[in-house]
């Protein structure tokens, strides 16, 4: 009885997850050159949770050196 292999899904779907956020990077690039930090200055004035919740996403959780971690649970 011939085997086969099956494929694997979780190699195949890692590869989709980091090409759509290769894609998602590339788009938030362009709009930000288009429309610069006048938009971060709108959201971090209109929508301070927001703001800090996308700074957050971006900044590595061990911090620059590594030595420091910031984790916010509420916001007023």
């Amino acid at each position: 009885m011939a085997t086969r292999e099956l494929p694997h899904a979780a190699t195949d779907m890692a590869e989709v997850s980091a090409e759509l956020a290769d894609k998602i990077l590339d788009t938030l690039g362009q709009d930000f050159q288009e429309h610069g930090a006048a938009v971060v200055t709108q959201l971090r004035e209109g929508d301070p949770k927001s703001y800090l919740t996308l700074l957050c996403r971006f900044v590595p959780t061990g911090g620059r050196d590594g030595a420091t971690s910031v984790t916010v649970s509420h916001i007023h």
